[in-house]
């Protein structure tokens, strides 16, 4: 057994073990570099035999035009946006006197779904078509790595284990499928997704604990807030029932952690139980 405590986990007890030894799951991090094809992402995903439906979304076309002004941008030449859905290529220049001035270039929209650009015989205005296009069928590393954090991170029962993200912990039960994200993701990107598998230990459960805790509280916050609005601010029917699905959701994670770490979570249980009873009141008061 190796007991050299994981850098990854800076404070935290974990301890990295072999593959073949009893223990609650994995402590995961990532470092994301450049863009990802998301056709390739596709076939990948779907040869590693992962659902469909936990696919990133396309990249917006604000953000795709956010990220080809960034392209055609350089030294004296400024991506800035005008309005919303609206930005320009702007020249700055500095006089003698070392005053600066700048001076529109283009400015560029998506209207339909149809880049829009402003002249349009500008050879930064071809640039910009060719980096708009490129940017529609990739993933950048950012949106890459908020799509593990808030999507699949969740899906796989994950939790944060620092309050400002980085550093992940997965249960056991997920590891085969946490393994198919990154197979997918080694065969058509750049990014490094880090797993250290650990043992079992006072502080390791702590820190597991802590971070149960602090998202199940911070969603029952935010959600008795949200069920406390009256008039035009009252959640709807359809928000009303997005939050018993978070309810669900979280009632079967702390089923989850309670089995794992055999722990009882007995007060959270209580308070998820009285949110999910509030959330059925309010729906109920909309019928």
């Amino acid at each position: 057994m190796n007991t050299a405590k994981s850098t990854a986990a800076t404070q935290i007890d974990f301890v990295a073990v072999n593959d073949t030894a009893a223990r609650p799951g994995l402590v995961t991090y990532w470092r994301m570099e450049g863009p990802t094809d998301l056709d390739a992402l596709r076939e990948a995903w779907a040869d590693v035999g992962l659902p469909e439906d936990m696919l990133p979304n396309e990249t917006s076309n604000g953000r795709a035009l956010q990220l080809a002004m960034s392209e055609v941008a350089g030294r004296r030449k400024l991506s800035r946006p005008v309005r919303s859905g609206v930005r320009a290529l702007v020249a700055e220049s500095v006089n003698d006197a070392g005053e600066l001035s700048h001076r529109t270039i283009l400015q560029a929209s998506v209207e339909d779904g149809t880049l829009q650009i402003e002249p349009t015989w500008l050879p930064a205005a071809a640039k910009l078509r060719s980096a708009y296009r490129q940017a529609k069928v990739e993933i950048d590393a950012s949106a890459m790595s908020s799509w593990l954090s808030q999507q699949i991170l969740p899906w796989l029962s994950g939790v944060i284990l620092r309050p400002h993200g980085g550093i992940y912990f997965i249960p056991a039960r997920y590891e085969a499928s946490f393994d198919a994200v990154c197979e997918a993701l080694d065969r058509v990107s750049k990014a490094q997704l880090f797993r250290i598998p650990v043992v079992e230990s006072k502080s390791a459960v702590a820190a597991i604990l802590d971070a149960v805790e602090r998202e199940a509280e911070a969603m029952y916050a935010e959600m008795n807030e949200e069920l406390a609005r009256s008039g035009d601010d009252a959640l709807g029917k359809r928000a009303l029932k997005t939050r018993a699905e978070k309810c669900a959701e979280l009632a079967a994670k702390l089923e989850t952690y309670e089995d794992l770490l055999g722990v009882s979570l007995g007060g959270l249980r209580e308070q998820c139980d009285s949110l999910t009873a509030s959330v059925s009141a309010a729906s109920l008061m909309l019928l």
